[in-house]
C-alpha cells in the first residue's frame, strides 16, 4: 500500500525551479533516504509534504487523501524533524514535551517516558543549556508524539555523537518493524545506507534515480573487488573465478585479484571457500561511490551544474 504519493510536483521561487516535476511513491512501512547536495530542493519538497510550504503544481496523496479538504487531518499522521530545530529556550525538556503534546492534543502522560526513549536524561534542564546534540534528542521525542504513521526526519543525526547514531538507527528499524513510513534525508551517506530500503537521488530540484542500493548500484556499474592471497600459487584458480561470475581475475605471484558485480560476489566467495588463503580483502562500493557516479553522469550530460 502506497502511503506517500507524489504526482507531478514543481515548486518555483520566480525563475527558479526549487522542486522541478518530481513523482514519487513511498510504500506504507518503507524507509526511504532522500539524498543530494546542497540545493538541490530536498528541504523544499519536505517542507511541502509536511505543509509548511505550498507547491506550485501537482499532487499529493497521504493515505490515499489528496491534499485539500481534511488532508489537514491526515498531517496529523506526521511527525517531523527539521534540520534547524527550534523550542522556547526558557522551558525544560518535560515542559516542551507537554506544551507539544497539547498542541497534538495527545496526552502528555501517556508519552512522558519519551525523552527516556530517546536517550535524553535532562528532562529538568532548560533548553538553553542544551547542547546541539541534546536539542536534536528533544526534537525526536516531540516528531514520535502521537505514534505518528508517517516520520520525515531532515538530516536527523547532526550533532548526535556515535552512541546516538547507533540509538538513532536503532530506533528506525523498530519503527519499520511497527509499520511506521520513515523519509529521511541526510548528507551522511554511510549512515543512510544502514537504515534505508530505497534511495531517491535529487539534483537541480528533478528526482534523477531511485531504487534499492543494489539497483542503483547495478545501474551504474560499479563494481566489487576482491583481492586474495594464496598460500600456494594456482593459475587454475583465475580460470574457476570466471566461471563463477568473474569479469576479470588475474593472478600477480600470490595475490588474486577479482572485478566483479555485486550479484555475482557470493558465488566467487563460495568458489574461494576451497582455496587456501592468506589473506582475503572485500571492497564494495559504497553509497557514496554510487552518489557521487550518478552526479558526475549527470554532469558530464549537461544536466547538472554541481560546482
Amino acid at each position: 500500500m502506497k502511503m506517500i504519493e507524489i504526482e507531478s510536483l514543481s515548486k518555483d521561487y520566480g525563475p527558479i525551479k526549487a522542486v522541478d516535476d518530481v513523482t514519487l511513491s513511498i510504500e506504507e512501512g518503507e524507509v526511504f533516504g532522500l539524498i543530494g547536495p546542497n540545493g538541490a530542493g530536498k528541504t523544499t519538497l519536505i517542507k511541502i509534504l509536511v505543509g509548511l510550504s505550498r507547491q506550485t503544481s501537482g499532487r499529493i496523496f497521504i493515505d490515499g487523501v489528496r491534499d485539500g479538504g481534511r488532508f489537514k487531518d491526515v498531517r496529523r499522521k506526521i511527525g517531523y524533524l527539521p534540520e534547524n530545530v527550534a523550542f522556547y529556550e526558557n522551558l525544560t525538556a518535560s515542559e516542551t514535551l507537554r506544551f507539544f503534546a497539547r498542541l497534538k492534543g495527545v496526552p502528555f502522560e501517556k508519552y512522558r517516558g519519551m525523552l527516556e526513549t530517546v536517550g535524553l536524561d535532562a528532562g529538568e534542564k532548560k533548553v538553553k543549556k542544551f547542547s546541539k546534540g541534546m536539542r536534536q534528542r528533544l526534537g525526536l521525542a516531540v516528531a514520535l508524539l502521537g505514534d505518528p504513521r508517517i516520520l520525515i526526519f531532515d538530516e536527523p543525526t547532526s550533532g548526535l555523537d556515535p552512541r546516538g547514531v547507533r540509538e538513532f538507527q536503532r530506533m528506525i528499524k523498530n519503527l519499520k518493524e511497527e509499520g511506521v513510513t520513515v523519509v529521511l534525508s541526510s548528507h551522511i551517506l554511510g549512515e543512510v545506507q544502514e537504515v534505508v530500503d530505497r534511495i531517491g537521488i535529487m539534483n537541480n530540484g528533478r528526482i534523477i534515480a531511485s531504487g534499492s542500493f543494489r539497483e542503483l548500484l547495478e545501474t551504474v556499474g560499479l563494481r566489487c573487488i576482491i583481492t586474495a592471497t594464496l598460500s600456494i600459487p594456482d593459475e587454475s584458480v583465475v580460470e574457476e573465478m570466471l566461471n563463477a561470475g568473474a569479469e576479470e581475475a588475474f593472478l600477480d605471484g600470490a595475490r588474486l585479484k577479482i572485478t566483479c558485480a555485486n550479484r555475482d560476489m557470493a558465488k566467487i566467495l563460495a568458489g574461494l571457500a576451497g582455496v587456501k588463503l592468506k589473506d582475503l580483502e572485500i571492497k564494495e562500493p559504497s553509497l557514496e561511490d554510487v552518489f557521487l557516479k550518478y552526479i558526475e553522469e549527470k554532469r558530464e550530460g549537461g544536466g547538472s551544474q554541481w560546482p
